[in-house]
């Protein structure tokens, strides 16, 4: 009964998210994929953001403040779609692509039971975990909590989307359930699929989709680490993959409106954790170099599209700054840092080489990614390729120069226990790139296909 009701708060906090982006989808895109996976992750930025804001000013009212704002946009929701479905509202594609939930059901049905039978692990019980309590049986966040030296183990000034969610599956439950809020990891999970085979069906045959959707869910660690733990790596992963596809869908189409999706859903990635900053600065900075190219006010139009950014932003970060709640693993970046710890890039360099040759860890994903990017490089001409080529790079160096700044003593134990959920958090992008840059497997599987299909007939 707990896992039901802990999904069922979930789907209210989907109900709510898909209220909101109305304006990003036009008439003729009604995907149930689409309206489900948007509505689970503004649906939850939503929700972190409410108890946030409303936890400044009433803080043991938080919780009750998010409750009420979700119950009721969610209701205004369902009769949209109450109305919606009395016109010519559809799911386009919904029947069509009904039997993928049985091979992709079973596995999640495999990971649910092995979830079930573990712990949330360490970042789950302690950095996330604890922090839900407390918003759960304050009632909101207690301001005091992230200046209590005391609650330092927490890591106070890592973001709050996991523990908004899991505080508001407590609250449904009336009791802490460490176990029925692994829900919450298998939905981002499967959203995680459904997104990713969304965006390939825009390119390929349903049979090529679910190849490349069964070889992201089966890559090793992705695998070890999805819904089994408890750690945010798989909510920022499913950020910050959706942010890419509408910006990169955007950037296609000359759509404001998708770009200014990508952008928010980037902006919310940092409300998951830290690096989600990284991807958000290089999303802003694709957006600039764009602008540019199109030979449009670039710094003006920019600076329009990073409103919004702002406004997702500014209550959290400037929350940080304004009780200078200090970076728990990290000290502040200055030149004089960087020439005194210089000697740890030959370190980090082989950390990361020996992320890509870890076959057991990642398969032969890092060895495609390289052997195709040197294959294909033409293919990098073109913007939409280069944009996500870089969005895969970009990061992970940035990631792996930040170790420089590393406030561990010895700095190699971050580095041990950080740089495989860093690269981690691009798994999804680099399947995606090799599957755009390799579209004549489609016809070898559609030829291969026909010729079975036509000894059956003649045998």
């Amino acid at each position: 009964m707990a896992v039901l009701i802990t999904f069922l708060s979930l789907v209210l906090i989907a109900l709510a998210g898909d209220a909101l982006p109305c304006r990003f989808f036009p008439r003729r895109m009604y995907s149930l994929t689409e309206h489900a996976v948007l509505g689970l992750l503004l649906g939850s930025g939503f929700a972190a953001y409410v108890l946030f804001c409303s936890s400044l000013v009433a803080p043991r009212f938080g919780m009750a403040v998010t409750v009420i704002a979700v119950v009721a946009v969610s209701a205004v929701r369902v009769y949209q779609l109450q109305a919606a479905l009395r016109s010519d509202f559809k799911f386009v594609g919904f029947r069509r692509t009904l039997w993928l939930l049985l091979p992709f059901g079973l596995w999640l049905v495999i990971l649910a039971v092995v979830a079930f039978s573990t712990d949330l692990g360490f970042d789950g019980l302690v950095t996330w975990g604890l922090k839900a309590k407390s918003a759960f049986l304050y009632g909101g966040w207690d301001i005091s909590y992230f200046t209590d030296p005391l609650r330092q183990v927490t890591h106070q000034d890592y973001p709050l989307l996991v523990p908004t969610l899991e505080a508001w599956a407590y609250t449904f439950l009336a009791r802490v359930d460490e176990g029925a809020v692994k829900v919450i990891f298998i939905a981002y999970y499967a959203a995680l699929l459904a997104i990713f085979y969304h965006a390939l069906r825009r390119e390929f045959s349903r049979l090529l989709c679910v190849i490349y959707t069964l070889l992201l869910a089966l890559t090793p660690y992705l695998a070890s680490m999805s819904a089994i733990s408890g750690y945010a790596d798989l909510p920022l992963m499913l950020f910050v993959f959706s942010a890419a596809v509408y910006f990169r869908k955007g950037l296609i189409e000359n759509s404001p409106s998708t770009l200014g999706l990508g952008l928010i859903l980037s902006a919310l990635g940092v409300w998951v954790k830290r690096e989600g900053m990284i991807f958000l600065v290089f999303n802003l900075g694709a957006l600039a170099v764009y602008l540019l190219w199109m030979r449009r006010k670039a710094l003006q139009t920019t600076l329009i599209f990073a409103v919004p950014v702002v406004l997702v932003l500014a209550p959290w970060l400037g929350f940080l700054a304004f009780k200078q709640i200090p970076n728990s693993d990290f000290v502040a970046p200055s030149l004089q840092v960087f020439w005194q710890n210089i000697d740890r890039l030959p370190i980090i360099a082989v950390s990361l080489f020996g992320q890509f040759i870890a076959l057991g860890q990642w398969g032969l994903l890092w060895v495609l990614f390289f052997a195709i990017s040197l294959a294909r490089w033409r293919n990098l001409l073109a913007a939409s390729n280069l944009y996500l080529w870089l969005g895969i790079v970009i990061p992970i160096t940035a990631f792996s120069a930040a170790f420089v700044f590393s406030a561990w003593q010895p700095f190699t134990e971050h580095l041990e226990l950080s740089m495989d959920r860093l690269v981690l958090q691009v798994t999804p992008l680099v399947w995606y790139f090799i599957a755009l840059q390799l579209p004549e497997l489609d016809g070898w599987l559609h030829d291969a296909v026909e010729q079975v299909t036509a000894r059956e007939v003649r045998n």
